[in-house]
């Protein structure tokens, strides 16, 4: 499955830097990851995170951000930025997925 967006994908909204932290994951595993929020908007957040394998650029994975860890469900985003800055340390940057926005799209293989 591959996700498209209808609209263009640059910052339309204005970013606020954040002080926090976030859990990812994958979709469909239990195995969560704990970012360190760098900046957000209504349609993305950017975070830091120190581990072997960053999430692939244009990757679908799932977030909650600190306080909507119990209440909330998954938040679908899709990977638009990942960067290796020093060792094991990456800056990942997710456009959050607005279903009005986008359209699934089923692979054939």
């Amino acid at each position: 499955m591959s996700v498209r967006l209808l609209s263009g994908n640059d910052r339309q909204h204005p970013r606020t830097r954040r002080i926090g932290y976030l859990m990812w994951r994958f979709p469909g595993t239990d195995a969560q990851q704990t970012g360190w929020l760098l900046d957000s908007s209504l349609g993305g957040t950017a975070f830091a995170w120190r581990g072997e394998t960053a999430p692939p650029r244009d990757a679908v994975i799932e977030t909650r951000e600190e306080g909507d860890l119990a209440r909330k469900p998954w938040r679908p985003s899709i990977v638009r930025h990942s960067r290796n800055v020093h060792d094991d340390l990456c800056v990942v940057g997710v456009e959050h997925i607005d279903c009005s926005r986008t359209k699934i799209v089923d692979k054939v293989e």
